[in-house]
């Protein structure tokens, strides 16, 4: 089945939020090793077409510090292979479909949330802003949210498609007939994501990543990265 594996246990403190991923437990185990780290490679090749073209951005909101995306076309729901539901099943995480499972292997690996939206359900304008007095939207997990105006949100332009750095809205899910997705990579204000998830008790391994603060140096990385599983 290849799971066998040499077991490493970390005891970790709640100030080192660089060792909440793989590549920060490689760099921590270099330094007490005398090894060097060996980066993945996250070259691939893109089409001319350009997604500016299909997709409008607008940030309305100063509790977003980056927030970049892909689109990935012609794309095929299915199961993972064997090496990435391994690895995720090693960091606790249960495989679902190869586009959820890149997402979540992105962020075992760099410790950078992803978030991967069916781009016909999604539309052609993003705009990030604040939530509007009890805005609501209904959440992956099948459950009503009511916001407030100090949460963030990811809109298609009118309403909510993701309670941004928390969870994705349903109506945006990714599904075994989606043919093409925009990916999300992003880095917002970590006091803003604690309030919103303790407020809705959504506490995911997302928002805790966000709540310690992101490392934007390996954002676009990680991007390119998600991008070549793709490919």
């Amino acid at each position: 089945l290849e799971l066998d594996d040499t077991i490493i246990d970390f005891e970790l403190t709640a100030n080192r939020a660089d060792l909440l991923s793989m590549l920060g437990l490689a760099y921590e185990s270099a330094i007490v090793t005398g090894e060097s780290v060996k980066l993945p490679d996250t070259s691939y090749n893109e089409i001319k077409e350009n997604v500016k073209d299909k997709l409008t951005l607008k940030v309305d909101t100063d509790n977003v510090y980056t927030f970049l995306l892909k689109r990935v076309n012609d794309i095929k729901i299915e199961e993972s292979p064997a090496f990435i539901k391994n690895r995720l099943m090693a960091c606790g995480i249960r495989p679902i479909n190869n586009a959820v499972d890149i997402t979540n292997y992105i962020l075992a690996l760099y410790g950078q949330p992803l978030h991967a939206f069916d781009a016909q359900k999604l539309g052609k304008t993003i705009v990030i802003r604040n939530a509007k007095a009890n805005e609501e939207i209904v959440t992956l997990d099948g459950n009503k949210r009511v916001l407030e105006q100090e949460d963030i949100v990811i809109t298609d332009g009118t309403k909510p498609v993701a309670i941004a750095g928390v969870m994705g809205g349903l109506d945006t899910e990714v599904e075994n007939t989606t043919k093409d997705i925009v990916l999300e990579v992003a880095v917002f204000d970590p006091i803003s994501i604690r309030k919103t998830y303790k407020r809705l008790d959504l506490r995911s391994e997302a928002a805790i990543r966000y709540e310690k603060g992101i490392d934007r140096n390996r954002v676009q990385q990680a991007l390119k990265h998600a991008c070549k599983l793709f490919k």
